[in-house]
Order: C-alpha cells, then structure tokens, then sequence
C-alpha cells in the first residue's frame, strides 16, 4: 500500500496543454475509428438491410397503384386528398431511393399528377408520362411567354412615365434658370450708326457666350440630378424582389460557406490564406489572443525535424517513412501551418518544457481551436451522406452485440412493416375502405408534426 501511495505522489501533474492534446488524439482516433465503423456498417446495411427493404418495397407496388387510382376520385375531401398525397408521396420517394420507378411506375405517376393539375392526357399512342412532360414543358414555355409579354409592357409603361417626368423636368428647370439667372439678355440695336457700334456689339456677343454658357452648365447640373432621381423612382416602381439580377450570394456559395470544404487552418487565421502570413502569426486575428512567437514556431520546428532527419536513421524502412514525414514537415514550415508543426512535434518530440507562459497560452489556444475543428469533423462524418447519417443513428453502437441487436430489431421492424402493407392492400377496395385509412394517417401526421 504504501508503495501505491509512493507512485501516486511522484506521478507528475499533468499540464492543460498535455491534457488537451491528450483528449485531441483520442477524439482523432475516435474519428479515424468512427469513419472506419460506418463504412463497414453501411456495408452490412447493404447486404442485409436493402434486400428487404427492396423486397418489402416491390410488395408496395400494388397498393401503391390502387392510391394512384383512387386519388383520381372526386368524393374525397381536400384534407383527404391533402393526407393520401403525403402517402404517396412518401412512398414514391422511397420507391426513388431504391432505384425501383421504371417506366411503368412513371406512366401510373403522371395519370395521377395529371388529374391533380387538371391536365387532359389523350393521345394513346404517347406514353402517358411523355405526354405529362410535354404538357407541362409546353405550360412552362407559355408562362414564361407570358412573363416576357408582362416584362415588356412594363417597360414600355415605364418608359412612357419616364419620357413625361423628363418633359416635366426640363420646363421645372428652365424655370430655375429663369428665377436664379434671369431671362435671355436681348440685342440693342443702335438707331444712329457711329464709331462705337462695332465694339458696343462684340461687348453684348461676349455678354449673351458667357451667359449661355453659365446656363448650359447649370441647366446640365440640375437636369443630371433630375434624371438621377428619375431613375431611382422608376426602378423602385420596376424592383421585383425575387430579380435574379439582385445582389444575393446564390445557393452554392451558402452552402460553401457553411458545409464546404476549406483550408484546415483558416480556423486559426482569422479567415485568410495561410499563404499570405504564417499560421503562427496569424492565429491571432479578429481574437485578442496572444499569437505565438516566431522563435517558438521555430522551436518547434527545429526539434521536430531533429528527430525526423532520415539520414540519421539507420532502418531503411523507417528511413523512407521519415523521408515522407519530412517533406510534411517542411511543407507545414513553408506555409505557416502551426496545427501539424505541432502534431508532428507531439508525435516525435512530445516535450512541453522551454516554452514562455505567453507561448504555452497561445499552444493551448491553439489546441481548443482544433478539438473544436475536431469535433465538427465528427458531426460533419455523420452526416456525410444518407446512408452515413442512417448507419449512425440506426445501428451504431458501443458495442458489436448491442450492434447485432440493432440490425435485428430493424428487420422484425422490416417484416411488422411488410404484413401491415398487405393487410392495408387486402383492405382497401374503394374510396370508403379507404378513408378510415386517410384519417389514421392523418392523425399520425399531426401527432409526428408532419406536413408539407
């Protein structure tokens, strides 16, 4: 007992910065490990899992059909049409992520969606899903038709207001001009021809330039401003708050900028390209954090490589694998990517010692700044994909048996669903055996919030 003790007490205290490097390896193997599980998991849901619901799938077909049918009745109320579209809806989306809507699916789709849009598909010899498409192709072309005759009367409209406010505009300024510079001065004719006549009308020539030349300028400034109002009165009157050519980020750049894909270290540089500054300088940015000093960067560099030289290795194996870390290293140095810096130095070196306290701050920060990167990693890999985010909340578990029991209550889930399908198929025969169906269905949707 007292040797335990013994060892306890010599057991060196943990700094934070060892603690959160500890807990970023074990969240980063937790991640390589998760990434690894979920692959194998959607493996196993292909082989188990999507040959049933395949199976159970193809069995919809019939009752699929006969909703199809049905829907085209007049008798059912507009919150049973609401409840058996959602139905059908439903089940076609499925039907769309097994890959099982062939040509016959679409035909019975489009009689369907063209009774609900009050479409007429006559000509037998066009499949009835063509005939739908080129109905609604030709819809489309006569409503944007439509949209061009409304644009350019619009304009036209517009154009016609504009021509009379600039009217109104020149006969308001010529008044301005009249009441600020006075009218036109008139030309005296001498009643006596004599010496001075000559020089008396050079004089009221220069007068009538210089005054109309003051005029132009002027009537020129206030009609600009004139016009500029004009304009921005006629286009508040044109504004269509959906205009396509209004300065909005478009759909693409959101998502980038929310899910995309960016440079790893952009966490830490305040947004800008680790190319031009060093991550370590730049860590800092748009945060009163202390960045880390350059010699400290090269601290850690410097220790790193000495451990990493591979002309100091003796094992030509390891010596190759060194070669590739070494490269990575310079690589990182060269664009001031302190995040592996450091978790190659943590790897090799794994000392924490030397470093001032503004420099062990600034490691810390860092760190945090990368559990949380880590993090959205882990939540980011969930949702990768459907089939990632399915294999994660469905079957992940914490252990293989508790996994194995999660694939088994999925398929006796799987058959329940199976024998509830063809008893509503058996069930179902006409609008009325029908109904009792819809308002069951519609209470599940109000109880689950679904609606659409």
């Amino acid at each position: 007992m007292t040797q335990v003790v013994t060892t306890r007490k010599a057991r060196k205290k943990q700094s934070r910065f060892e603690k959160l490097w500890a807990r970023a390896v074990k969240l980063r193997k937790s991640n390589e490990k998760l990434d690894s599980e979920l692959a194998a998991l959607i493996d196993r849901m292909h082989e188990t899992i999507l040959p049933k619901e395949i199976e159970i799938a193809k069995e919809q077909t019939p009752l699929f059909q006969k909703l199809l049918q049905l829907g085209q009745r007049k008798s059912l109320t507009h919150r049973e049409r609401y409840t058996l579209d959602e139905w059908i809806r439903s089940m076609l989306e499925d039907f769309h992520q097994l890959n099982l809507v062939d040509d016959e699916l679409r035909d019975h789709v489009a009689h369907y969606d063209a009774y609900r849009m009050g479409i007429k598909l006559e000509d037998e010899s066009t499949p009835p899903y063509q005939q739908f498409m080129e109905k609604i192709q030709q819809a489309e072309q006569e409503e944007r038709l439509e949209q061009e005759r409304e644009q350019q009367a619009m304009h036209e409209h517009i154009d016609s207001i504009r021509e009379k406010k600039i009217s109104k505009a020149t006969i308001e300024v010529e008044r301005v001009l009249d009441r600020t510079l006075g009218a036109r001065p008139l030309v005296t004719e001498s009643a006596t021809a004599d010496l001075w006549e000559d020089e008396l009308t050079s004089l009221q020539d220069e007068s009538l330039r210089q005054y109309d030349k003051h005029r132009e300028a002027l009537r020129k400034e206030l009609m600009e401003d004139k016009l500029d109002k004009i304009e921005k009165e006629l286009k508040f009157m044109s504004e269509d708050p959906w205009d396509e050519d209004m300065d909005f980020p478009d759909l693409e750049e959101i998502l980038e900028s929310v899910f995309g894909d960016h440079d790893f270290n952009s966490d830490f540089t305040g947004g800008k390209s680790t190319h031009e500054k060093p991550a370590h300088e730049n860590l800092a940015n748009g945060r009163n954090d202390t960045a880390l000093s350059n010699e400290t960067f090269q601290q850690l560099f410097r220790a790193a490589a000495a451990k990493l030289h591979p002309d100091r290795e003796p094992d030509a194996e390891v010596r190759l694998e060194k070669q590739k870390l070494m490269a990575t290293l310079l690589k990182a140095r060269k664009n001031g990517d302190l995040l592996t810096v450091l978790d190659l130095y943590e790897t090799w070196v794994g000392e924490h010692e030397g470093f001032s306290k503004k420099d062990q701050k600034s490691l810390e920060e860092t760190l945090q700044a990368w559990l949380n990167k880590l993090e959205e990693e882990r939540d980011e890999l969930i949702s990768s994909s459907p089939l990632h985010s399915r294999a994660y909340h469905c079957f992940y578990r914490s252990s293989r048996k508790s996994t194995d029991k999660a694939f088994a209550e999925y398929l006796s889930d799987l058959q329940d669903t199976s024998d509830l399908i063809e008893d509503i198929s058996a069930d179902i025969t006409s609008v009325k055996k029908l109904k009792p169906w819809l308002a069951s269905r519609y209470d599940q949707m109000l109880e689950n919030g679904i609606f659409f």
